[in-house]
């Protein structure tokens, strides 16, 4: 992208969802891949999440420019942290 108006940081939010917001995962797979468009290769993450009885749930496919996507690593873990220590775990 070239406008990096979309480039947030990550924010905790104000507290719980509601489960009509949200599918609850037994695990997840990532698989990466890239995407020709017209806008040249761009890279592609794509989410296999499971049910916890093994169902798998649609896939969703993450794709973004590359400087975009090199920041995901560090985001997602500063959210996963929040979310981990929020719900009382380590």
């Amino acid at each position: 992208m070239a406008d990096n108006t979309l480039d947030l940081p990550y924010e905790p939010s104000d507290g719980e969802i509601t489960l009509s917001d949200a599918l609850i995962s037994g695990g997840v797979v990532f698989i990466s891949a890239t995407l020709e468009t017209d806008e040249g290769t761009k890279p592609v993450l794509l989410f296999r999440f499971f049910a916890p009885d093994g169902q798998l749930y649609q896939p969703i496919a993450l794709i973004m420019d590359a400087d975009q996507m090199a920041k995901l690593p560090g985001r997602i873990g500063e959210a996963a942290e929040a979310a981990v220590a929020a719900a009382g775990g380590a």
